[in-house]
């Protein structure tokens, strides 16, 4: 968090700094956030920081109360079933959007972003991955057409980023596994193949659910509500 600021929004600058810190490990869950330390570390006043922390309180990754302090989210148990749950639902939604109605600049974008993650696991950086990964499923939403249904995606994004973090940074299978997983979603999506589609969904999101489960030491048995939403079929066909 040394590098000079750009100019831009002030405290969107601010927040890009304290995300990127969020997002890499440098800023452990729970750990405080103390604006005056941040205001002189990034050579700001403190208007830009509180105002920092609040567009990161609305994104999920600072909680806390305005005369307690604030604190990097630590997710519990209940937070990663209401999160993945919302996350499977909303993204079985995107894709039989994306596959009924894709055009051949869906699939080139869509094909240069799994391009992208195997560029980043090739060079090993983990921000690279992480980055490239949130972004495939950026373009999924965009394209899907349903303007709603990616600000339901854009409201979940960072929380989601910072799940797929502690992941990468926990569990060797999210490297080896993350190149294939997109490159077979990208060939569902091109061959307009909804069941394996829906498949793939269930099986990438539900696998990141339980790695994520076991770090927080949750009971073996899965909640009743991600084991409803996750292994019963769903009762939507594909458009």
């Amino acid at each position: 968090m040394q590098k000079p600021l750009k100019r831009r929004g002030m405290s969107d600058d601010v927040a890009d700094r304290i995300r990127e810190s969020i997002l890499d490990g440098s800023l452990s869950p729970g750990e405080r956030i103390n604006e005056v330390e941040l205001a002189k570390v990034l050579s700001v006043s403190r208007g830009p920081v509180r105002d920092a922390i609040t567009i990161l309180r609305q994104e999920g990754l600072l909680q806390g109360e305005w005369h307690r302090g604030s604190f990097v989210t630590e997710f519990e148990e209940h937070d990663l079933e209401e999160i993945y749950s919302v996350r499977f639902a909303i993204e079985l939604v995107a894709i039989r959007a994306l596959i009924a109605n894709r055009t051949d600049d869906d699939l080139l974008l869509i094909e240069s972003h799994a391009k992208a993650v195997d560029d980043a696991v090739r060079r090993g950086n983990q921000r690279e991955m992480l980055s490239a990964d949130i972004a495939f499923h950026d373009a999924i939403y965009e394209r899907s057409g349903n303007r709603r249904l990616e600000l339901v995606w854009l409201s979940l994004r960072s929380q989601i980023a910072l799940l797929l973090g502690t992941r990468q940074r926990n569990h060797d299978d999210y490297r080896t596994r993350i190149s294939s997983e997109h490159w077979e979603l990208f060939t569902a999506i091109r061959d307009r193949n909804g069941e394996a589609a829906e498949g793939l969904v269930r099986d990438h999101i539900r696998t990141a659910f339980e790695r994520l489960r076991t770090d927080l030491g949750a009971d073996e048995e899965p909640a009743s509500l991600v084991e409803i939403h996750f292994d019963s079929p769903s009762t939507a066909p594909f458009l």
